[in-house]
């Protein structure tokens, strides 16, 4: 359907964002995560998905937004797997980025004319919905992959 768009929604801290669903290869629960020595400081560490590493990035770090770590209710933090090729056909295809999260919502559909840019300063928000009187920010994936300097890796 043309004009429509598709977003996964998930929390980090107190707010609710948004990714493009085509920008999410799967979501996962991180699992085994190995510290990295010397990394940089958003990233957690590297985890085996499936015969390939990982490097788990922790959003809430990159954002610079406080959170405690445990999505609601407990639950544990899930890791949004990246769809490299969508975002930038430069970076290797061995590299597998893992966005690190408090909790997924889910899934919403939405009509894209109900996406407005922003006017606020910031790097790697690119629009804001809203939806049931709730503000969703919609992350622009590739402006955060651009600021995390992955382009060196592979």
């Amino acid at each position: 359907m043309s004009g429509e768009e598709q977003l996964i929604t998930f929390k980090v801290g107190n707010n609710v964002y948004g990714v493009n669903i085509k920008y999410v290869r799967e979501v996962v629960e991180p699992k085994n995560i190995v510290q990295v020595p010397k990394s940089p400081y958003y990233i957690e560490g590297i985890m085996d998905l499936r015969g390939k590493l990982v490097t788990l990035v922790n959003l809430a770090k990159v954002l610079e937004i406080p959170t405690d770590g445990m999505g609601i209710d407990g639950n544990k933090m899930k890791v949004l797997i990246i769809n490299i090729e969508e975002l930038d056909k430069n970076i290797s295809s061995d590299t597998e980025i893992g966005l690190i999260v408090d909790h997924v919502l889910g899934v919403i559909r939405l009509n894209s004319n109900g996406l407005k840019k922003t006017k606020i300063p910031s790097e790697v928000i690119d629009k804001v919905i809203n939806r049931d009187g709730k503000l969703i920010l919609i992350l622009d994936v590739k402006k955060v992959i651009e600021l995390l300097n992955f382009d060196s890796i592979g």
